[in-house]
């Protein structure tokens, strides 16, 4: 069966800090022997606890006052009911903790694609981080030229309704889109010759690829998308990973995670929202081409 971890976090640190930590713990995220939560009501964080548990073995406590940590106490415990007293501890936090984001794997197709049209559906500003141009802003003409190398036809209806909700709010909300430098992308499709649609891998068993003059059409029709509407605005850089993605709405953020085994976690927690979207706009300016 393996070991199983709960993890509380604190919401009152850096929002990098707590990616760093899915990526170190990538693996057991991936095959669901992780679940992190937090607690939702604000505290003024002047005593700082960590209780880390191993159930019938061990323990380490300790305490601090804010971030002074310096030559505080870590206690090591093996005493049978002390630990189970700091389990009892732990287990009455939880019980007054909510579920931190939600895992889902690349198997979880059906489950991923209804919380993305949620998103999509959802009103207010946005903030998207990904590689490529915006599905919203994929031309007419390169969706043809796609469908008529592709088998499953589904992905129009995502598409369909990223179009119609971008124009149906673009004019009362801002949109601001990050995406990974121009030259950069083109060096990238010389390379590998052909690059993957972004999101839609996550959506569908069947991968969507398009090519060089596909991208090149996509990128312009942003572009010019950018110079018609005065809320959207598009930030190119080459601090755009290639392999994650943010999709942040006022009430909802999804991260999807591009790699050999897929994983996407979705966010209604809206300090974490906020952070995210924070995250994003830091991490941009630090590479902004």
């Amino acid at each position: 069966m393996g070991n199983k971890f709960k993890i509380i976090h604190t919401l009152n640190r850096e929002f990098s800090e707590i990616i760093s930590g899915v990526n170190d713990w990538l693996p057991l995220y991936i095959i669901g022997d992780i679940k992190p939560y937090y607690y939702p009501k604000l505290r003024d964080s002047l005593y700082q606890r960590s209780l880390f548990i191993a159930e019938d073995l061990c323990a380490i406590s300790s305490i601090s006052v804010r971030s002074k940590t310096n030559d505080m106490a870590n206690f090591y415990i093996t005493n049978t009911n002390a630990i189970q007293a700091l389990i009892k501890e732990f287990n009455n936090y939880l019980d007054v903790s909510k579920e931190l984001f939600k895992i889902y794997k690349k198997d979880d197709l059906k489950k991923i694609n209804t919380i993305y049209v949620k998103m999509l559906n959802s009103y207010g500003d946005s903030v998207y981080q990904h590689p490529l141009p915006s599905l919203f802003a994929l031309p007419d003409d390169v969706l043809d030229s796609i469908i008529s190398k592709t088998k499953n036809k589904e992905f129009l209806d995502i598409i369909n309704l990223e179009k119609k909700m971008f124009y149906s709010i673009i004019t009362k909300y801002k949109i601001t889109v990050y995406i990974r430098d121009h030259e950069d992308v083109l060096n990238k499709i010389d390379e590998v010759d052909r690059i993957t649609l972004p999101i839609l891998d996550y959506l569908y068993s069947e991968k969507i690829f398009y090519s060089k003059d596909d991208y090149i059409k996509h990128y312009n029709n942003l572009k010019a998308l950018g110079n018609k509407y005065k809320n959207l605005e598009i930030i190119e850089s080459k601090g755009i990973p290639y392999d994650i993605s943010f999709y942040c709405k006022s009430d909802i953020a999804i991260i999807a995670k591009h790699n050999v085994d897929n994983l996407v976690f979705s966010i209604t927690e809206n300090i974490m929202i906020n952070a995210i979207k924070e995250f994003i706009m830091n991490k941009s300016k630090n590479f902004k081409s």
